[in-house]
């Protein structure tokens, strides 16, 4: 692997982690997850590469370039299902009158 194609695998691994960070609440458990747990998996992409220890700021560039664009797409995919359900609720019927009570 080049040295481009590591940048691009770590930046393509972290997106969706950060994807799951945009939906978690910050510091809770879950948003510590969605950093931590591709970092083990980086590091393999870095190592079967071959690629030296100096390489290390590069890929942490990558990985924080991806975690800050899976959450900004994240926060888009909310904020589109956000106007979705909007819109939807916007449009919604009332329910029909009841029907009239016979007088006897």
């Amino acid at each position: 692997m080049t040295k481009l194609e590591v940048i691009a695998a770590v930046f393509a691994l972290t997106l969706p982690f950060g994807i799951c960070r945009a939906f978690t609440r910050r510091l809770s458990w879950q948003w510590f997850l969605a950093i931590h747990v591709p970092i083990p998996f980086v590091f393999l992409v870095r190592y079967e590469a071959g690629l030296s220890w100096s390489f290390i700021p590069f890929s942490c560039a990558a990985f924080a370039a991806g975690q800050f664009a899976g959450a900004w797409i994240g926060r888009r995919i909310a904020a589109h299902r956000d106007a979705v359900r909007r819109r939807e609720g916007a449009g919604e019927t009332p329910d029909p009158p009841a029907p009239p009570v016979r007088q006897s």
